[in-house]
């Protein structure tokens, strides 16, 4: 059984057609990566199989279950957007830990879950301080965690790395893919720069424009 799938996905913005017929599918613990120019649907993709958006017509699968109409939280899925969108106004700790209170755990182990999660980043001295005295990189790095705490099966990528330089994009990248097999994770990666992501990859989807959507595994 196909672990996850997107099955003839279809969705438009104001019937202009962005997504037509599109799918996709992912063994667990794969990762991959969905590419092409923009405009084409990646986000939209992403969002799809994240539960933010609800397509016009398709479904979306996990483990052989439909999900398509689910809320994002059930989904055992994280996603990590383009901006690691950090609340200014605090700090590093408490942006990581954000949530974690209204699932039932306690102040010690929210802790504990912070602070490997911090270590597995390399952030650990940086839980203290405001987003803005953080660098780039830091920054994306307290996104991830923020994202991974919670020991998602899933992680969803809109990515999230274009900011950075190509060195810190390819150091971040490796790291992240180290943390995916060390988690089992699955994980959807979306860029224009499939490159950047191709050693990691186990299969590509590639978007093209309008009708032409197309699927190909390398």
């Amino acid at each position: 059984m196909t672990y996850l799938s997107a099955d003839h996905i279809t969705y438009g913005y104001q019937n202009t057609p962005v997504l037509k017929d599109v799918s996709f599918s992912a063994e667990k613990g794969t990762c991959v990566c969905i590419c092409g120019p923009s405009g084409v649907g990646k986000t939209t993709l992403l969002k799809v199989v994240a539960g933010l958006l609800k397509p016009e017509s398709g479904t979306v699968l996990l483990e052989g279950t439909d999900i398509t109409g689910s809320l994002p939280s059930e989904r055992r899925m994280a996603m990590i957007f383009q901006n690691a969108a950090l609340f200014p106004h605090t700090r590093v700790r408490h942006n990581i830990a954000y949530g974690l209170h209204k699932l039932g755990y306690t102040e010690d182990e929210i802790d504990r879950m912070v602070n490997e999660t911090a270590q597995l980043l390399h952030i650990e001295t940086q839980l203290n301080k405001y987003p803005g005295a953080l660098s780039g990189g830091q920054l994306q790095r307290a996104g991830i965690a923020r994202a991974i705490v919670r020991r998602p099966e899933i992680l969803l990528l809109d990515e999230p790395f274009s900011s950075l330089d190509k060195p810190l994009r390819a150091e971040l990248i490796q790291e992240l893919d180290r943390i995916r097999r060390d988690r089992g994770m699955t994980m959807i990666y979306v860029t224009h720069d499939v490159d950047e992501i191709r050693d990691y990859a186990d299969s590509i989807v590639e978007l093209r424009p309008a009708v032409e959507h197309l699927v190909s595994d390398q």
